[in-house]
């Protein structure tokens, strides 16, 4: 009778150990789909403030980074979908989510930060400031990602 007790407990804390290890892999699935995708949101800002000093001209040109920018996405969602197994549309949902949340937000802090250091030299040195009001700036990396 105690025999089979013990083992009975042994046999629970076997599944418990499975059942943490299951919920810890899932937390770390979690965490680096979240950093891949900031990881991606900051690239593409990185990207799309060089396209900006380079001005792409043409219309083409400018279509064709459109359609570069949406396919790279796509194809991002597919591989995260492929990897962890997840369904289409929660992921295209999430990514999308939070790589528009990210280049909008880096966007207007950036605006945000110029504007707080003027202010804060103004009062400091005397100098004179300009505050600049924030103005999304467009170009055919971020129309890609802000319209797919």
């Amino acid at each position: 009778m105690c025999q089979s007790v013990i083992s009975a407990l042994l046999h629970i804390d076997k599944i418990r150990g499975v059942i943490f290890i299951y919920y810890l892999t899932r937390i770390g699935v979690v965490g680096v789909f979240i950093i891949l995708v900031v990881s991606i949101a900051f690239l593409w800002d990185y990207i799309a403030g060089k396209l900006e000093k380079s001005r792409v001209k043409t219309k083409i040109g400018k279509m064709i980074t459109v359609l570069i920018t949406m396919i790279l996405q796509l194809l991002f969602v597919l591989t995260i979908t492929a990897i962890y197994h997840l369904t289409f549309i929660d992921t295209l949902f999430v990514t999308c989510f939070l790589i528009l949340t990210i280049t909008w937000i880096l966007s207007y802090f950036g605006n945000y930060n110029q504007n707080s250091q003027s202010i804060t030299d103004k009062y400091q040195g005397g100098n004179d400031y300009q505050v600049k009001v924030f103005k999304l700036r467009l170009n055919p990396v971020l129309i890609g990602i802000y319209f797919r």
